[in-house]
């Protein structure tokens, strides 16, 4: 099915014309999208953990560096609202570093795009020129390339990044609760499709 897919055949020819620079960068793009993916479940095993000191819920499952809180209950929620706070702010500021990351790779994408498109277009015989309305080929290339980057390169390279997110949060509700988790992870593949 997705070699018959007329966008993968699309996806897979874009990759095969960026220079290998650009290839780089995207697969620079994965470990920190893991990073991303893994301060999100750091920050709801956080409220997780909070949650069930301030109800007096066991630790069940007892989560990792634990013990470095004291058992002092009242002591206990402010280390964990500390903690909770600390990893909100670094899992924001490395979303935020992602999503810079991911527009300046779509930017030079488009550049890249803009070059060999530009390239092509010099590279015509003088015929070409004289058919052609010249308003009408500056006018409408750039759009294209535009769309390319904002309609294609920018959502995938969002979903990739994204996909770490969600299996990582997935896997971490499934090793709390499987019960819960699989109803949970078939009812938002259900929303999703």
């Amino acid at each position: 099915m997705v070699k018959s897919n007329q966008t993968f055949r699309d996806l897979k020819i874009l990759m095969q014309t960026l220079p290998s620079q650009r290839k780089r960068s995207l697969i620079a793009l994965v470990p920190v999208s893991i990073v991303t993916g893994l301060l999100d479940v750091f920050v709801v095993a956080a409220i997780q953990r909070l949650f069930t000191v301030v109800v007096g819920a066991p630790n069940k499952p007892q989560l990792p560096f634990t013990e470095l809180i004291p058992n002092d209950p009242k002591i206990k929620v402010i280390g964990l609202v500390i903690a909770f706070i600390g990893l909100s702010w670094l899992s924001s500021l490395s979303k935020l570093f992602l999503r810079t990351w991911q527009v300046r790779i779509k930017s030079q994408i488009w550049r890249d795009l803009s070059e060999m498109a530009q390239r092509k277009m010099l590279g015509q015989n003088y015929e070409y020129f004289i058919g052609k309305n010249n308003n009408e080929l500056s006018a409408t290339l750039p759009v294209h390339i535009d769309r390319v980057s904002e309609k294609l390169i920018l959502p995938l390279l969002q979903l990739t990044s994204g996909v770490f997110v969600i299996v990582f949060l997935c896997v971490a509700v499934l090793a709390v609760e499987k019960s819960i988790a699989i109803i949970l992870i078939a009812s938002l593949l259900v929303s999703y499709v």
